[in-house]
């Protein structure tokens, strides 16, 4: 009894603290440009990325961190230098988050399967009612109305774009624990877990976000090849097991699409919700295959076709800086040089890699193996990459990385 209390209490705090470290990146701080995450738990991650224990990749990404440091830092432009460094220390972010990936030890917690099924739901939960709360803003019910559907306080909803995406990692993460590896927790409590996992699918298509449907599309991508390379007999075996979880799966889904149109036509009758509101939602669909006409992302495809184009006036950084645009390719094009820029995406492409050695009568020999697994958190540094490559750097946001970064940490 005294074991399991003792747990109980670790899975709280630990729950507890993930969650405060998460909803300091929502309370801003205008002086900074930043949040009230940037100046009491960045630094502490920034110290601990340079001076933790490192193994021989950790080295790597300290010493490939040290090189666009001096790049940025170095480059004369009319920046002021405090707004470089703010930059570059959330910079630290996703090296951060591929030092915790690719580290063993750091990754290997004391929570066993159920528990952290039990931290990640509660996350989960967590990030569904930031939904509910910044929804009902939105239409009106609560004060004050948010400007869009994106995360609460920050922003006063306007930041539906990384929104959208978290809210769709974290569905995912739910989706996959559920189907791969359900614990006792999740049998235990598999109505309530595909609620969670209805509505934070819904809402986050509702955002607006068109990246939903690209991280959904990469999910399925991602999982059917695996599928796909694995072998026959243990794809049968495991089919059986899916049958029936995904009827009990699909049974859920009809009851909770049920009660959703009872609660969205109360909603309807009972308080006077703005129908231009619902409207806007729309542009999660309107997607257009000519990027170059596209609402949201012309200025960003043409500009990145521009330094294709010209790509040998980008091989070193520019003299301008850019703080903050809508697509990692050109910000980090244009900062670092498209020369350090393709560094930076070895070394992430690395990280998916794994080498084997093995010594037969003083022979050497190595062997190499992508880490393409069932695990989430190698679908999150997979998608990740790719997302940084054809979207927004949004892994160098709080609010965005924080949510990505604990799976990532236990190990799932």
């Amino acid at each position: 009894m005294d074991l399991i209390k003792h747990n109980f209490l670790n899975i709280k705090n630990f729950s507890i603290s993930f969650i405060a470290i998460h909803f300091s990146s929502l309370i801003p701080i205008k002086t900074i440009g930043g949040s009230l995450f940037d100046i009491l738990i960045l630094p502490f991650l920034f110290l601990y990325f340079l001076i933790g224990k490192k193994n021989n990749f950790g080295f790597i990404l300290l010493i490939t961190y040290s090189f666009l440091f001096l790049i940025v830092l170095l480059n004369p432009s009319n920046v002021q230098i405090g707004i470089k460094l703010i930059w570059l220390i959330r910079l630290s972010i996703p090296f951060l988050f591929l030092k915790i990936f690719k580290d063993n030890k750091i990754a290997t917690t004391k929570f066993d399967n159920n528990e952290k099924n039990i931290i990640l739901f509660t996350l989960h939960c967590y990030l569904l009612f930031l939904c509910i709360y910044s929804f009902l803003s939105y239409i009106n019910i609560l004060s004050p109305k948010y400007y869009d559907f994106g995360f609460p306080f920050y922003s006063l909803g306007l930041d539906t774009h990384v929104f959208g995406p978290v809210l769709a990692y974290s569905t995912l993460i739910i989706f996959h624990r559920l189907i791969n590896q359900p614990s006792n927790f999740f049998l235990k409590n598999r109505f309530s877990v595909n609620i969670t996992i209805f509505l934070t699918f819904i809402f986050s298509l509702l955002t607006g976000s068109r990246s939903t449907f690209l991280l959904y599309g990469l999910y399925a991508i991602y999982y059917s090849f695996l599928a796909i390379i694995e072998k026959l007999p243990l794809l049968k075996n495991k089919l059986s097991i899916r049958k029936l979880k995904l009827k009990i799966f699909i049974s859920s889904l009809l009851i909770i699409i049920g009660l959703i149109t009872i609660l969205f036509l109360l909603l309807l009758i009972y308080f006077e919700i703005n129908f231009n509101d619902i409207y806007s939602f729309r542009r999660s669909f309107n997607i257009n295959l000519n990027l170059s006409e596209d609402i949201s992302r012309a200025s960003a495809f043409n500009t990145m076709m521009m330094i294709i184009k010209n790509w040998e006036m980008y091989l070193l950084p520019q003299p301008y800086f850019i703080k903050s645009v809508d697509s990692g390719f050109i910000l980090f094009a244009n900062n670092f040089g498209i020369l350090a820029f393709l560094l930076l995406q070895i070394i992430w492409i690395s990280s998916l890699i794994k080498i084997k050695v093995k010594n037969y009568n003083n022979y050497i020999k190595k062997s190499y193996s992508i880490l393409l697994s069932y695990k989430f958190s190698s679908f999150i540094v997979f998608s990740s990459f790719l997302y940084l490559m054809v979207n927004s750097p949004h892994i160098m946001i709080p609010r965005f990385s924080v949510v990505l970064l604990l799976p990532i940490f236990l190990d799932v």
